[in-house]
């Protein structure tokens, strides 16, 4: 392997001697041989006649001359920092990108990378393929002043953000709602804008019927000359707005020759105004209705096809029910009953036991595991995961598309499209 050498007469010198030739010498440790290379002065860089004894100058650094003998030594490719040039280093007017894979230190050449055969006919200079990402720390962000840099996007904390939910037929972004905005809609909608409160609760019985006569097997269940068994439902019903929805639910599947039980979780002797009204509308259809899971059907003996969970749904907390402590103790046997059962839990509104603003249980021993969820009007916070709701699901229950920029300040809506109920996926 043969060593470079270059040297130069320094400016004082050149006062005395006036050639026009730089002397280069080239010492072969194989051989005693000595050769001397004239190079014309005008070949040598400007900047490298300045330095003086071309102090810190590597001809392979500069481009200007390769070895014929083999590849360099890396004193060669990687040149000494204490003798390194001004303009590699940070801080100046020069770019300097350091290579994919490689440390940002003095030590590495910033025109030749390490391990690289510069005699190849083919080699070219190597340059970054990702560029440097503009960063928080001072030092890295005075280290490249004239490179371009990505600005990553910043999150808002103000925008309220929620789960990337769409439409499985068309993936369309579907807008999410917290419940306080959800009650508010509603709310609205009965005072204002319409539709009232017992053509909401309608409409969302309607669309929980459907999706649970999707859930049976559809038509090739439900027959009027199936000799079949008929499709047994057990639904677990809360004294609250959601147990409103399944007793509507209730109503309309014994309409369509199920088997209908309904576990009404209620330790109070009054039952609220639409529960009442909706409890007396499924007994004249034939739901029985029962107030204790002791009463509800076996699965060693009555097999259940589909469990209905509207025991507590976004509305309900467990901060209401801690004033009602024999109720919380109706609703978390209900709860138990459910996940102890080898029927498919439909979950409608929210799963039960599981805060709607962040999925997360309320108590974890006691929350509803569903394999589907069907929200209403639009999907809540709470839906982070399959491993919370299941397989999600959106049913119409007729809030107009007015109601939403006056409530949320955004003019969206849901995209329905000819759908009343909607599969929804998570965006991964």
């Amino acid at each position: 392997m043969a060593s470079l050498r270059l040297s130069t007469p320094t400016p004082s010198q050149n006062k005395e001697n006036k050639t026009s030739t730089s002397t280069s010498t080239i010492t072969s440790s194989s051989t005693t041989t000595t050769t001397t290379i004239k190079v014309p002065a005008s070949l040598v860089p400007p900047k490298a006649r300045t330095r003086g004894s071309f102090q810190g100058y590597s001809p392979v650094k500069e481009g200007i001359l390769a070895s014929k003998s083999g590849p360099h030594t890396s004193k060669e490719a990687s040149p000494n920092p204490k003798n390194m040039s001004p303009i590699f280093k940070q801080g100046s007017s020069h770019t300097h990108t350091p290579s994919v894979g490689t440390s940002d230190s003095s030590n590495v050449s910033p025109n030749v990378s390490p391990n690289v055969n510069v005699n190849s006919p083919t080699h070219t200079n190597p340059s970054p393929t990702v560029p440097p990402v503009a960063v928080s720390s001072p030092l890295s962000h005075n280290a490249y002043p004239n490179t371009l840099t990505h600005t990553l996007p910043v999150q808002s904390e103000s925008t309220e953000q929620g789960p990337l939910i769409k439409t499985v037929a068309g993936g369309v972004l579907c807008p999410v709602i917290t419940p306080e905005k959800m009650k508010e809609m509603e709310t609205l909608c009965v005072s204002n804008l319409g539709p009232s409160e017992k053509m909401i609760i309608e409409n969302a019985g309607y669309g929980a019927s459907m999706m649970a006569l999707k859930a049976i097997g559809g038509q090739r269940r439900i027959q009027p000359n199936n000799h079949n068994a008929a499709p047994l439902i057990v639904v677990l019903a809360g004294n609250n707005r959601v147990g409103s929805y399944s007793l509507a639910a209730a109503r309309h599947l014994a309409n369509r020759s199920c088997h209908v039980v309904l576990f009404l979780a209620s330790d109070s002797g009054t039952l609220g105004k639409d529960v009442e009204e909706q409890k007396t509308y499924a007994e004249s259809a034939g739901v029985k209705i029962v107030k204790s899971v002791d009463h509800l059907p076996w699965p060693s003996t009555s097999p259940v096809d589909l469990i209905i969970d509207a025991l507590m749904g976004c509305q309900c907390t467990l901060m209401d029910l801690r004033r009602n402590y024999s109720t919380l103790q109706l609703i978390w046997s209900g709860m138990e009953w459910a996940n102890n059962n080898k029927a498919p839990v439909l979950s409608i509104d929210f799963p039960s036991g599981v805060n709607p603003a962040d999925g997360h249980p309320f108590h974890i021993m006691h929350y509803i595991r569903p394999k589907w969820t069907l929200c209403f009007g639009a999907p809540k916070m709470g839906c982070i995961s399959r491993n919370i709701t299941g397989e999600l699901f959106l049913a119409d229950i007729g809030i107009p598309s007015a109601a939403w920029p006056r409530v949320n300040g955004l003019a969206f809506n849901i995209p329905w499209g000819a759908d009343f109920v909607l599969a929804l996926e998570y965006q991964t």
